[in-house]
């Protein structure tokens, strides 16, 4: 089974933290710190999302992942619409004003809200790099991307589509996939500790002197161009010695919270924008201390919510709206286990690969059957959970024919 590195989890949660952080409104005395993290989170992310992003990918677990992130941003762009005719209807009874349904246009269909320009950006790299044919290497890619990024500031679209951020940030995307080669990761990792800490430190006073980083308009003029070299330059030395120093460890602790970064991401936007009308009609502001402790609250929020979706769903999680590819792709192993030990199962049938989406998202799971619980009878193709010693254990449940009707048939897959 393959293991989530928990270093990389802990710095997907530095980074998301840092982005909640970084949008609530607070009094920094004049240290500009949102500036200074808007220059490298978002690159950072996106490096992530390349490093994530395997090329190796079958057909179906392509089209599954684009169904599943089509629907969050779908979903999540309707909750947005909705939250602001609701702001705004309160507003205007708070107010005494009429309320206006001019909100309600065509740019809602092509202006993500707020932070979902990242999942539509997302779709883009993915979609262009799973097309690409193979022998176009990573540096010629990301070359073709640098040029891109500067170019498309001269293209007169802003945010719509998400233009510009797609075209800005794909470098990063591009960068982090270079870096799943081995050769280049120990290169990376041969760089000094303190020479990676001493070189972020001057990136992020340089970010500081700089304008603030904003790749979501085009150029007003030819300096812009210039800015954005020089911002996109130093963004990638930023993400790199980030990077660099998360493989020296110590962010292991926030592992454990790594993994709802999807779910911050979405849900922050929410309660950053509620609280931004419910504090200014409050007349409420605070300082950069209170600010710490709230985008810690808001992280809670979202990651309690993660845990309250998994429980109303189902044991585990979804374990019972998951959806699984046809049982005859699934490919079985010759030793085929007879007369279980466990008194409901007639036999079980270990099988060596398959994939199984949780929600569209392919995920690792343990198989250990030895310690398995009956959880009733299931209709035929119901996914059903049960409990192993280390890991979350799924299992299909079905009706073969000449079988015992509690016969199940494992799954170890990978993510």
């Amino acid at each position: 089974m393959k293991e989530r590195d928990k270093k990389i989890d802990g710095l997907k949660f530095l980074m998301i933290y840092l982005v909640v952080f970084a949008h609530i409104r607070f009094n920094d005395y004049g240290l500009q710190l949102p500036k200074i993290i808007f220059s490298f989170h978002m690159p950072v992310f996106v490096f992530l999302s390349g490093y994530f992003t395997s090329l190796n990918a079958s057909a179906s677990k392509q089209r599954a992942w684009l169904k599943q992130t089509l629907v969050i941003y779908l979903c999540a762009q309707l909750a947005h619409c909705a939250l602001t005719l609701i702001l705004s209807y309160v507003g205007s009874r708070l107010h005494g004003e009429p309320f206006s349904t001019s909100l309600l246009s065509w740019k809602m269909l092509v202006f993500p809200a707020y932070t979902l320009w990242y999942l539509v950006c997302l779709i883009y790299w993915r979609l262009v790099v799973w097309s690409l044919p193979r022998r176009v290497g990573g540096t010629t890619l990301l070359m073709a991307s640098l040029l891109l990024a500067l170019a498309s500031g001269f293209v007169p679209l802003d945010r719509a589509f998400s233009f510009q951020r797609a075209f800005s940030f794909f470098p990063f995307f591009v960068a982090g996939m270079m870096f799943k080669d081995k050769t280049l990761m120990l290169r990376l990792e041969r760089i000094g500790v303190g020479y990676a800490a001493v070189v972020l430190l001057a990136g992020l006073i340089v970010a500081r002197l700089l304008p603030i980083y904003e790749p979501a308009v085009r150029y007003a003029g030819w300096h812009d161009l210039a800015l954005r070299c020089a911002q996109t330059a130093l963004a990638m030395i930023m993400c790199l010695m980030i990077f660099r120093l998360s493989r020296k460890g110590g962010l292991e602790c926030l592992a454990r919270w790594g993994t709802y970064t999807l779910w911050i991401y979405i849900g922050q936007s929410f309660l950053i924008i509620i609280s931004r009308k419910v504090f200014g009609l409050l007349h409420v502001s605070f300082n950069v201390f209170v600010a710490i402790v709230l985008a810690a609250f808001f992280c809670a929020l979202c990651i309690g919510a993660a845990h309250l979706w998994h429980k109303v769903a189902g044991p585990g999680g979804t374990a019972c709206r998951l959806k699984v590819e046809k049982f005859s792709a699934f490919r079985r192993l010759d030793n085929f286990i007879g007369n279980h030990s466990h008194p409901h199962l007639v036999g079980v049938q270990p099988v060596e690969s398959a994939t199984l989406y949780v929600l569209g998202h392919p995920a690792i799971f343990h198989v250990d059957v030895g310690h398995l619980k009956r959880l009733g009878n299931f209709p035929d193709g119901v996914v059903a959970l049960l409990d192993g010693p280390s890991a979350a254990v799924f299992c299909v449940y079905t009706l073969l024919a000449g079988q015992d009707s509690n016969l199940f048939n494992f799954l170890t897959i990978s993510e």
